[in-house]
């Protein structure tokens, strides 16, 4: 009954930790991304949410949400249900879809999604990826506007309007723009005005 010696076994976990770490920080990227992210089933049911994508439809914990339809997200439902299908067919889907918060108020986002296979080609998970665009779309709408009205008030007007560049100080200048008034009065056309 006497100790005689000792034995032991040691084995190299190096490349395991490694992974582990990777594994983590690919884990806190999608957490804190700055993106709305969401993970669904292949059935289409959310499994996983970030805090962007709690902020960004108005709820507070992730529980209320996990487990729902992705698609009951939407304002239009059936559009989003394209989204899944095209998802299978094709693998990757990019484009806008009207959001519906919490709350009931409705936002544009930009989606850009993609299917999860395994190495024998099933599918594992739909991920996606969303950013609210509602005020960068009002601004491009604000901006049409104003340059619809300012197209209408040019083309409108009863006298001579024209734009005059110029390619430097010392260049002689040419039109860029004139309205009909203006074509009219000269006997020009738009074309033979322009540059």
């Amino acid at each position: 009954g006497e100790i005689t010696g000792l034995t032991g076994y040691g084995r190299d976990i190096t490349a395991q930790r490694e992974a582990e770490t990777l594994m983590r920080i690919k884990d806190n990227a999608i957490a804190t991304s700055l993106n709305a992210i969401a993970l669904a089933d292949p059935a289409g049911n959310l499994s996983y949410v970030n805090q962007s994508f709690l902020e960004m439809w108005g709820y507070a914990d992730a529980a209320e949400v996990l487990g729902k339809p992705a698609v009951s997200f939407w304002a239009q439902p059936e559009l989003a249900g394209v989204v899944v299908e095209a998802l299978f067919t094709s693998g990757k889907w990019f484009g806008e879809l009207t959001g519906v918060k919490k709350d009931g108020a409705f936002f544009s986002a930009q989606l850009s999604a993609n299917l999860i296979i395994d190495e024998a080609g099933r599918p594992l998970a739909l991920m996606s990826s969303f950013i609210d665009i509602t005020e960068q779309k009002e601004r491009n709408d604000a901006l049409r506007l104003s340059e619809e009205r300012y197209r209408l008030l040019f083309e409108s007007a009863n006298d001579f309007v024209f734009l005059h560049g110029f390619d430097t100080l010392e260049a002689p200048g040419y039109f860029i723009e004139v309205n009909q008034h203006t074509c009219d009065r000269l006997g020009y056309t738009l074309e033979e005005m322009r540059g």
